[in-house]
């Protein structure tokens, strides 16, 4: 079960995406601590998919069945 808690106040998550010179878009994040993370973007169905989508239908379709929010 997620335990839900009120946010933070001045807490920030900067976010940019830039493009590859092979593999396609980046989505860098900096956290408020300094480090960085970076994801590749794919498609949502895709990811979806991957995540353990079994029905059909659109990308919103898709990534409801296996996102929680």
């Amino acid at each position: 079960m997620v335990k839900v808690v009120k946010k933070r106040k001045g807490f920030e998550l900067k976010i940019t995406s830039l493009k590859g010179s092979s593999k396609g878009n980046y989505i860098f994040i900096k956290s408020p601590s300094g480090g960085y993370h970076a994801f590749l973007e794919v498609a949502a169905g895709e990811a979806a998919r991957d995540c353990g989508a079994k029905g059909k239908g659109n990308s919103r379709q898709l990534c409801k069945e296996v996102c929680k929010f």
